[in-house]
């Protein structure tokens, strides 16, 4: 189970990044529906959360698809840093 005072602290952080946005909602709905297509995917998630594949290799992936998705580098950063840090 995932600390609730780790996803406050990244939830604070997301809202500081969407805060500075012209139209957050659009923003906050992109974001989300990106997340919902990764974590609805069963392969994602187990790739994700197994502990046998080394965090380099998470973020090598996540980079590429998210490079391709043209998703705004602040959010990108976001991403990776919550991969970096399991």
């Amino acid at each position: 189970m995932i600390d609730k005072s780790i996803v406050n602290k990244y939830a604070k952080a997301l809202s500081i990044l969407m805060s500075s946005e012209k139209k957050p909602e659009s923003k906050f709905k992109d974001f989300f529906t990106l997340v919902n297509v990764i974590c609805g995917e069963k392969r994602s998630v187990n790739f994700f959360q197994n502990p046998a594949i080394p965090v380099t290799v998470k973020v090598e992936k996540l980079s590429e698809v998210l490079n391709n998705l043209k998703l705004d580098r602040k959010y990108v950063d976001f991403l990776l840093k919550v991969i970096k840090n399991n």
